[in-house]
């Protein structure tokens, strides 16, 4: 047996070579069916120690998965079901989402569109119940039309000739065109429409002064019609001249042109002038034509040129 071949190391101490260890124990001397039954438990028992390690080591890992599992406390299905699941949810909102946009998108200018066309109507039903004027020369301006600002003279070259010639059919001389002329760019004129333009105030201004007149515009009113063989209102005014004359006004083309005449001038010749004034340029230039018509004299017929007519214009600078 096991037993009988084990030496204990008292039992190998040999006279002076004794020593603290014992001899090593060598297979050699043991008889064969012993050594194999010892190599087969040393081996038995070298498998066993290893399985029993890796047993632990599969033990506290499953150890560890079950309490990082416990704490986090996470389902087994989100790993694989979960993602699927959101792609499917996605899937299916989007064009859900898509329909209520496009429903939204749909329903504000549909909104929209409903109050445009109720302004429009409002607006006319507005203008239906609003009777113009009728006839050709109205007493009021149109709706929207207002020469009202400050304005000033667009001196160009061209205009500056054009000044001069007007001022020869005037029957000015040289020296006097030359002056006025020279100081011409320095004209402005400030315009001042109320009463729906009933009442234009217009006050021009150059080196020479400042003339300030009224023009009263008579004519077809909303609530009145008005005969044009009949004339129109007559207004004291006072010229840039200083002459005592008469003016008449009203609007013409729907409200859209102001026209005016000075009657009863004596100066150069004796004559009335006449006066057409609207915008142009999105309402941003002011025109003012001036034709001058001489009495029918003696002096008046051998003018040569026609009827002095100049063409004013004037850019807004308020």
């Amino acid at each position: 047996t096991l037993t009988k071949v084990a030496v204990n190391w008292e039992d190998n101490k040999k006279g002076d070579k004794a020593s603290s260890e014992p001899d090593e124990l060598k297979i050699a001397d043991v008889p064969v069916s012993v050594a194999t039954k010892i190599e087969s438990k040393a081996e038995e028992s070298s498998e066993s120690i290893v399985n029993m390690a890796k047993e632990s080591v599969e033990d506290v890992k499953v150890e560890e998965k079950e309490e990082v599992a416990e704490e986090v406390e996470i389902p087994d299905t989100v790993i694989m079901e979960e993602p699927f699941l959101v792609a499917d949810e996605v899937s299916e909102n989007v064009p859900i989402v898509a329909e209520e946009q496009e429903e939204d998108s749909s329903s504000a200018p549909a909104t929209t569109v409903e109050e445009v066309e109720t302004k429009v109507e409002t607006e006319a039903q507005s203008a239906s119940q609003l009777k113009m004027p009728k006839g050709d020369r109205w007493a009021v301006a149109s709706p929207g039309i207002d020469l009202s600002g400050k304005w000033k003279l667009i001196a160009s070259d061209s205009f500056k000739a054009q000044y001069d010639s007007y001022l020869k059919s005037l029957g000015q001389p040289s020296l006097v065109r030359s002056v006025a002329v020279s100081i011409v760019e320095m004209t402005s004129e400030e315009v001042i429409q109320q009463d729906e333009g009933r009442s234009l105030c217009i006050k021009g201004k150059n080196l020479r002064g400042i003339w300030d007149r009224t023009l009263v515009s008579s004519g077809s009113d909303y609530d009145s019609a008005h005969d044009d063989e009949n004339g129109h209102m007559l207004v004291p005014l006072v010229t840039a001249d200083k002459e005592h004359v008469k003016a008449e006004a009203w609007w013409e083309n729907n409200g859209t042109t102001h026209k005016s005449w000075l009657r009863g001038v004596k100066k150069y010749g004796g004559g009335d002038f006449e006066s057409t004034r609207f915008l142009e340029d999105n309402m941003n230039k002011l025109v003012c034509e001036s034709v001058f018509h001489p009495k029918d004299t003696k002096d008046n017929k051998d003018k040569v040129g026609g009827k002095p007519t100049i063409r004013w214009e004037f850019m807004r600078v308020d």
